[in-house]
């Protein structure tokens, strides 16, 4: 009786794509990082944009003077919000337009102080390095997609392929939804 002829299998792609894309993943980290520290400081530099829109009245202390709270808008839709209840309550048409004059105001004034933050973000590489980082993703997230598309040609494989992605979920589960999940796992069989 001959002897069965059993092929080794051939390696796939696999190996390679799970090292890209390990390589992808550190490089996205790492740009990350980086601009959160630029981030940070630029923030602990400037702040961030504000209008105070006016004060909360807490109380009063034993002397009988208020005590209030500062109220801070940092979007517009937090300085319409506040600028709409009190055009809404307001007593007559002439408070009425003083309160929508001090509306526009505060988004005028809200406006100037994100431009300057966005000219301070260029001025310190954080543009810059925010646009690196959306294209080390978008290779990161390509890698990812071909590496869940390839075909283990081995046990070997289907494990490394499988530990790896297991990481990567690990660290990343917020950004996977179920159907990605799915397409991993039967990328596997």
């Amino acid at each position: 009786m001959p002897a069965a002829v059993v092929a080794s299998p051939t390696a796939s792609s696999v190996p390679d794509l799970i090292a890209q894309h390990q390589r992808a993943f550190d490089a996205t980290n790492a740009a990350w990082n980086d601009l959160s520290d630029l981030q940070m400081e630029l923030e602990e530099k400037i702040g961030t944009p504000k209008i105070h829109m006016g004060n909360l009245l807490l109380g009063r202390d034993s002397e009988g003077n208020d005590i209030r709270k500062p109220i801070y808008g940092y979007s517009e839709e937090d300085i319409l919000r506040h600028a709409a209840y009190h055009i809404e309550h307001a007593l007559n048409d002439e408070v009425r337009r003083q309160k929508e004059k001090h509306r526009d105001a505060m988004l005028a004034e809200l406006r100037a102080a994100k431009a300057r933050q966005k000219d301070a973000e260029d001025a310190c590489g954080i543009t810059a390095a925010f646009a690196t980082c959306k294209k080390l993703n978008d290779e990161q997230n390509r890698l990812m997609r071909e590496l869940i598309k390839a075909k283990p040609a081995t046990l070997a494989e289907a494990a490394a392929k499988a530990t790896h992605l297991h990481d990567v979920f690990q660290t990343e589960a917020a950004d996977f939804d179920d159907g990605l999940l799915l397409a991993v796992i039967k990328s596997l069989v």
